[in-house]
């Protein structure tokens, strides 16, 4: 019993590893060129490096009448 410690102990290392290092099958899909920027109405936006996100300035948009 004692020499199949080791090797159960090592099984649940993995299974623990292989069970929290995986993102949940939860895959962002890309948006956006990595390290691009562009203009959304007054804000410049950043692509973020994976390009899955922006980042925007928050500037209020001057009214035209």
């Amino acid at each position: 019993m004692m020499k199949n410690l080791p090797v159960c102990f090592l099984i649940l290392v993995v299974l623990a590893i292989g069970i929290h290092g995986h993102p949940n099958g939860k895959v962002r899909e890309q948006i956006c060129a990595p390290g691009t920027q562009t203009k959304v109405d007054c804000n410049m936006c950043t692509c973020s490096e994976d390009g899955t996100a922006l980042a925007c300035t928050k500037m209020i948009s001057s009214l035209r009448a």
